[in-house]
């Protein structure tokens, strides 16, 4: 993701994206939970296709598998409850000003300037 700037009179970025898209917000644990989670099955990858490859490879019994698919099953329902989903579609253009705003002016005052537009 691109580096933003932000500053006292503007806000610039022309690389953030127009496009709506289904956004959320995870907290920082979620966001290293899943980037271990890539780690992880990157790494899957990597050792099954060695494994494929190989003709005297052991096989690995269903049960095992069965346990290693559990584990990351429940891993990724922990980073889903740290996963802040906001229940409508914007860009992140429209997601990064929002928070900019939030940021300069307060929640207080957001919310009434979001109340004055409707």
């Amino acid at each position: 993701m691109s580096q933003n700037t932000l500053n006292a009179d503007s806000y610039v970025n022309s690389e953030l994206s127009l496009l709506p898209n289904y956004t959320c917000f995870m907290t920082e644990k979620s966001k290293d939970r899943l980037d271990m989670f890539t780690d992880i099955v990157d790494l899957m990858a990597i050792f099954l296709g060695d494994t494929a490859q190989n003709k005297d490879a052991d096989s690995v019994d269903a049960r095992r598998m069965h346990s290693l698919f559990q584990v990351l099953s429940e891993e990724l329902e922990r980073i889903e409850s740290g996963i802040f989903i906001t229940g409508g579609i914007f860009s992140e253009f429209q997601g990064v000003t929002g928070l900019h705003i939030i940021e300069r002016y307060g929640e207080n005052k957001a919310e009434a300037l979001l109340k004055d537009s409707d």
